[in-house]
């Protein structure tokens, strides 16, 4: 696999303003939501979170956050 670069990794955001890692959440780009769905056809769900610098736990909140993550994964997955 290739190195991770910056650019691939997910953005943390502060939810309202406060610096809390409680009130803190990862946010994808739109490129990095259909890249999801590709890779989940040739990679495990640790390597998609490993790809974007998170680990698996993370992932899986964004996915039950997130319902258009959460639908490309599941499509790719099936492929």
């Amino acid at each position: 696999m290739a190195a991770r670069k910056d650019s691939d990794k997910i953005a943390l955001v502060s939810k309202s303003g406060g610096g809390s890692a409680t009130n803190r959440m990862y946010v994808l780009t739109q490129e990095q939501k259909e890249e999801i769905g590709r890779m989940a056809g040739y990679l495990t769900i640790t390597q998609i979170a490993h790809k974007f610098g998170i680990n698996i736990d993370t992932f899986n909140d964004i996915r039950k956050r997130d319902a258009e993550v959460d639908r490309l994964y599941l499509q790719g997955h099936a492929n």
